[in-house]
């Protein structure tokens, strides 16, 4: 299989927008990290303009056309860890996908990362399910563990959050 140097097809067919101002909504896939807002799904080239780098040893070289890869990316000495799309018609490599969720944690990940009225890793329970408003959601809490998994739908699975309880 050859793979594709360019951006997805989707990419070319409307560029990439950042949000303007965070969102209230929990369905917009908005999200606020390292004080620069998006709006999932995101170029991975977007974030490389934001200074971040691919961590090569720890992303997928390519992705195949319609599936999803994985991409470490670091900025000053921060991991953030990311799944990919590539939406094109061909494998690519991950540099030209698109971030659609991501991942950090207090260790490895220092940079805040909030999304919907200012959520953030370690949010109560009480003020998530108060800041994540009206939207649809499923609640399964997770055996010999004190995390309470939240899943957010709209037309399509949307969000995902491990809460802690109060």
């Amino acid at each position: 299989r050859s793979v594709s140097r360019g951006l997805g097809d989707v990419y070319k067919r409307q560029a990439y927008q950042a949000p303007e101002a965070d969102s209230s909504e929990i369905n917009d896939w908005t999200v606020r990290f390292d004080d620069v807002l998006y709006h999932l799904p995101v170029p991975v080239s977007e974030l490389l303009d934001h200074d971040w780098t691919i961590n090569t040893k720890e992303s997928d070289t390519a992705v195949l056309n319609g599936k999803y890869g994985y991409v470490t990316l670091e900025k000053g000495g921060q991991k953030l860890y990311c799944t990919v799309h590539n939406y094109g018609a061909e494998a690519t490599t991950v540099r030209n996908c698109f971030v659609t969720s991501l991942y950090g944690d207090l260790d490895t990940t220092k940079i805040p990362i909030s999304i919907t009225n200012g959520i953030t890793l370690g949010t109560s329970e009480s003020d998530f399910l108060a800041k994540a408003g009206d939207a649809k959601s499923e609640k399964t809490e997770k055996e010999n563990s004190n995390l309470t998994l939240y899943t957010f739908y709209s037309d399509c699975l949307l969000y995902t959050s491990d809460a802690a309880d109060d």
